[in-house]
C-alpha cells in the first residue's frame, strides 16, 4: 500500500509535469508500470493518460513507446489514448506495433514485411490466443525473418499455439523446413502429426528420410505416408516399403514385398489398433516364415478376439510344432471363433509332428 501511494505521489507529480511539457517517455513507461504491475490500468495511471490527451500531439512519442510495454493493459490504454488524440498509424513499424495492441492482426498482415517484429514480440504474450493470433499472422506475411521465433515457439506450452506455428512454418515455404522436420521428430504427437501433414506440402525431398522414420510412429505414421505421397516417393520394394504399406493399413502389399516384410509385420502386431494387429497375424502366416512364430504365440493373449484368431490360424498356416503347446494352453479361449481357429490349428500342426 505504502508502494503504491508513494507511486501515485509520482504520478501526480508526472501530470504536473506533463501540462508543462517536461517529461520523457521514460519516465511515463516506468510510472506506469509502477501503477499497474500486471494488473488492470488503475485512476493514477489513468490521470496519466488523460493528461497526455490534452497534451495532444507531443505526447505522441510516449505512447508510441507504451505500445510496446509488456502489460498489455497499458498497450490498449495507449492505443485508445493515440485513437483520442487522432493519431493516424503509418504503414511502418510504430504502426504495426499499434495494430498489435489493438489486436486487428488484418491491418498488419497488410503493413507485410514492417511488421515482422512487432508481431514477433506478440509470441511472446501471456495470453496463448494472442500467441496464436501472432504466429498466423506471421504465416500469413510469409517473412523467413520469423522463423528462428516461430521455432522457439514451437515449445510453447499451449498445443494450439503450437499447431498454429507450426502452420506457420508451412506458409513461409522452404526455409523453414528444418524447423518442421525437428517439430516433427520431437514434437508431441499433436505437432508432429501436423507437421508431417505440412512437410508434405513444402518438405520435398529434404523431409524424406525424418518422414521415414516418422512411419514407424504409431501416433504419426498415417500422416507420414500421406507426406510422403504428396512429395512423391515411391516405395522400392524392401523393409522401408513394408513399413509404410503398415502405416497406409495395406498390409497385403507386405506379402508381395516378402521375407523383408516380416520384421515390420512383427512389429505391427504391437500397433495400437486392433485391425493392424490382425492383418499383420494375416500376412505372417502367407509369408511362411517361423520367426513369426514366437510373436503369434504371444498374440495369443491379445485383448482383441480377431487378432488372437488371426493369430491361431497363422501357427497353424506356419507349421511349426513349437506352437502346440502354447495353443493348447489357449484352447479354452472364451470367444468360440478363437476356440475354433486354435482347435484347427493343432491338428495341422500335429500331422506335421
Amino acid at each position: 500500500m505504502v508502494e503504491f501511494l508513494k507511486a501515485e505521489e509520482k504520478a501526480k507529480a508526472l501530470v504536473d509535469e506533463l501540462s508543462r511539457k517536461n517529461f520523457t517517455a521514460e519516465e511515463i513507461e516506468e510510472t506506469l508500470m509502477e501503477l499497474s504491475g500486471k494488473g488492470a490500468v488503475r485512476r493514477p495511471s489513468r490521470s496519466i493518460f488523460k493528461a497526455l490527451i490534452d497534451l495532444g500531439m507531443p505526447a505522441i512519442p510516449s505512447l508510441i513507446g507504451v505500445l510496446k510495454n509488456e502489460n498489455c493493459t497499458l498497450r490498449q490504454a495507449a492505443a485508445e489514448s493515440l485513437d483520442r488524440i487522432g493519431w493516424i498509424p503509418d504503414r511502418g513499424e510504430s504502426g504495426a506495433t499499434y495494430w498489435v495492441a489493438k489486436r486487428n492482426w488484418d491491418q498488419c498482415v497488410a503493413i507485410g514485411a514492417p511488421a515482422v517484429l512487432p508481431v514477433i514480440e506478440a509470441l511472446k504474450n501471456d495470453s496463448s490466443s494472442i500467441r496464436w493470433d501472432a504466429a498466423e499472422a506471421l504465416g500469413r506475411i510469409g517473412d523467413a525473418r520469423a522463423v528462428p521465433s516461430l521455432k522457439n515457439a514451437l515449445k510453447d506450452e499451449n498445443s494450439s499455439v503450437r499447431r498454429a506455428v507450426i502452420e506457420a512454418l508451412g506458409k513461409i515455404g522452404a526455409p523453414a523446413v528444418l524447423p518442421l522436420i525437428d517439430a516433427l521428430e520431437n514434437g508431441d504427437d499433436d505437432a508432429r502429426w501436423t507437421a508431417a501433414k505440412v512437410l508434405g506440402k513444402i518438405g520435398g525431398t529434404q523431409a524424406v528420410p525424418a518422414l521415414i522414420n516418422a512411419l514407424r510412429k504409431s501416433s504419426v505414421c498415417r500422416a507420414a505416408a500421406k507426406a510422403l505421397d504428396n512429395i512423391g516417393w515411391s516405395p522400392d520394394g524392401g523393409e522401408v516399403s513394408a513399413i509404410y504399406w503398415i502405416a497406409k493399413k495395406k498390409l497385403d502389399h507386405c506379402v508381395r514385398i516378402g521375407t523383408p516384410a516380416v520384421l515390420p509385420l512383427v512389429d505391427a502386431l504391437r500397433n495400437d489398433d486392433d485391425d493392424v494387429r490382425c492383418a499383420a497375424a494375416e500376412a505372417l502366416g502367407k509369408l511362411a516364415d517361423v520367426r513369426a512364430v514366437p510373436p503369434l504365440v504371444q498374440v495369443l493373449k491379445d485383448e482383441a478376439s480377431n487378432v488372437r484368431r488371426a493369430s491361431a490360424e497363422a501357427l497353424g498356416k506356419l507349421g511349426d510344432a513349437r506352437a502346440v503347446t502354447p495353443l493348447k494352453a489357449s484352447l479354452m479361449d472364451s470367444n468360440y471363433g478363437v476356440h475354433r481357429a486354435i482347435g484347427k490349428a493343432i491338428k495341422l500342426l500335429e500331422k506335421v509332428k
